[in-house]
């Protein structure tokens, strides 16, 4: 079974397979009810997350930029645990990963509704922000969050967790490219690469594990063109070029944050790959435009 969504800015698809499973396991699961709730934990995310909701923590955490006494914030543990796991990737790539970006992404005309905070930040970084006891933060130096980066595949973990909590045991849970697969039956995973034609690129096939890939190429209407919403932290700059950046991983969380560090660094063979437990890929074209190849 098969259902989408749109949600997260893009569209959710979760699809349930019970070929290796009993008749009788079928029967015990309501599968339009499993899939309507792994949506709404998908949902919750995108509510808790989202900078375009200004009820979520992370528009409350950056509304305290105008603020001159900067208070103990707490928020839901949901949204704690994605900035823990957002400032301990901040460390381990050297800052590779940050997702205070939003003055940046601001400045380049993509955050809009952020343009009227940006002029009180001289200092940008997740490292701004200590994470407290009882999931309370303290921002120590004004800091606009921008959670695209991780929130996605955190979103797509806790859908995969809610189906197993309900006994499924082979599904796919596919964010606009951002997916994981839950099971031991290998699928076959195509990545996308935009030019004047469109490929898919035959990446394997993988089972277990969470993929997630990120590349500056969009398609306009009928045109592709080099989108901003990459930016490298150290130059605070769009990333420019034709890469796809693939990252496999054991979570969705991890996958979808690094290839973000990956498209910074362009090493494949980065420190942090290893120790996560982690593969990073660059998806590029040969000099003649001939072949798709990995790095």
């Amino acid at each position: 079974m098969i259902r989408c969504k749109p949600l997260l800015g893009t569209f959710i698809e979760i699809q349930i397979d019970f070929e290796s499973d009993s008749p009788k396991d079928k029967k015990k699961l309501n599968l339009e009810s499993v899939i309507a709730a792994a949506f709404r934990e998908i949902e919750r995310v995108d509510y808790l997350m989202s900078i375009f909701e200004p009820r979520s923590d992370i528009s409350i955490i950056n509304q305290t930029v105008s603020l001159l006494n900067k208070p103990s914030l707490e928020i839901h543990p949901w949204t704690f645990e994605v900035l823990q796991t957002a400032k301990y990737l901040h460390e381990i790539t050297k800052g590779a990963f940050d997702c205070g970006v939003g003055h940046v992404l601001s400045r380049w005309g993509l955050r809009p509704h952020m343009e009227e905070f940006s002029h009180l930040l001289g200092n940008y970084s997740i490292a701004n922000i200590e994470l407290e006891g009882n999931h309370s933060i303290r921002i120590h130096h004004p800091v606009l969050l921008d959670l695209g980066g991780i929130a996605k595949g955190y979103a797509v973990d806790r859908a995969i967790n809610l189906l197993k909590s309900y006994g499924v045991e082979n599904a796919i849970v596919n964010a606009g490219g951002d997916l994981r697969i839950l099971g031991s039956v290998p699928r076959k995973i195509l990545l996308r690469q935009l030019g004047e034609k469109t490929e898919l690129i035959d990446f394997g096939k993988l089972s277990n594990i969470a993929v997630a890939s990120s590349s500056s190429l969009i398609r306009d209407e009928s045109a592709v063109v080099q989108s901003k919403h990459l930016i490298n932290p150290y130059q605070q700059i769009p990333i420019i070029g034709e890469k796809v950046f693939t990252v496999t991983a054991k979570s969705c969380m991890l996958a979808d944050a690094l290839t973000k560090a990956l498209a910074v660094d362009q090493n494949p063979s980065a420190d942090y790959f290893e120790i996560l437990d982690a593969k990073g890929y660059l998806v590029q074209r040969n000099a003649d435009n001939s072949k798709v190849y990995l790095v």
